[in-house]
């Protein structure tokens, strides 16, 4: 029942994303993975091990339904969430139709594709980090860590 109550209370809140804590197991992050579908939100996995956490989405349209009723999208994020887990772009338009384009031919029939948003890297964008541990991680690693909130990129 708690969980249904966070994810009511995100779903009438401004935020675009919940992030749940690592300390979760991994039938809790199913349990999360179940009741978000329910609630109509998508949800992800991030990370290995100890360091896996999982965050829940609500969907481009109802984003979009927030942003055109005013809420500000720099509210996804409060003052209790002490550690970021992944940094991402929020793709424009045209950059999500394109992406949904390159992987339409690949998607099992009967699914709903979702391109608002593309993860590229673990933690935050200063500390930015991968699992790929070849030369040509750090050097996309020192790109990202170049970029700031807000700033259009890109990629």
């Amino acid at each position: 029942a708690k969980l249904e109550e966070q994810l009511q209370a995100f779903a009438s809140s401004a935020r675009v994303a919940l992030p749940f804590p690592t300390s979760l197991s991994g039938l809790e992050r199913k349990r999360v993975h179940q009741v978000a579908e329910k609630f109509g939100f998508q949800s992800q996995s991030f990370g290995r091990s100890a360091a896996r956490t999982i965050h829940v989405f609500k969907p481009p349209e109802v984003q979009q339904q927030a942003e055109d009723a005013g809420f500000d999208k720099s509210d996804s994020a409060t003052k209790e969430d002490n550690e970021i887990s992944f940094s991402a772009v929020e793709l424009d338009a045209k950059s999500s139709a394109a992406l949904i384009k390159v992987f339409e031919s690949r998607m099992p029939a009967g699914w709903k594709s979702y391109a608002h948003h593309m993860t590229i890297c673990l933690g935050s964008l200063s500390d930015a980090r991968s699992q790929d541990t070849r030369s040509v991680a750090a050097e996309h690693q020192e790109k990202v860590r170049a970029l700031r909130p807000g700033q259009p990129a890109a990629l």
